[in-house]
């Protein structure tokens, strides 16, 4: 019971909730928001607020947690790239490769 929306994938549970679930790249793009905001976001992005209606914001442990999730995926895909040298990306504006 899956459905690919324009953001995440909406799967409803056995006990009737709908949720949004994010594959790694828009994980990503999910913590590059929620750094540039300086806000928590959730899946569906949009703002998480506490009792009072407003947005919560990032602590410095959680804005250094997506800080580093990011570099990690830049990390892999530097070392992807470095071992396949012949991998051409569907999107090749938006690679630089370092060599």
């Amino acid at each position: 019971m899956a459905k690919k929306n324009t953001w995440g994938t909406k799967v409803t549970t056995q006990k009737g909730k709908k949720i949004t679930l994010l594959n790694p790249q828009e994980k990503r793009q999910k913590f590059f928001q929620e750094r540039l905001t300086n806000t928590h976001l959730t899946n569906d992005m949009i703002c998480k607020t506490d009792k009072a209606g407003n947005c919560k914001p990032l602590t410095d442990t959680e804005a250094a947690y997506r800080s580093g999730y990011e570099r990690a995926i830049k990390d892999q895909n530097r070392l992807y790239r470095a071992k396949h040298p012949k991998y051409v990306s569907k999107y090749p504006e938006n690679i630089k490769a370092k060599n």
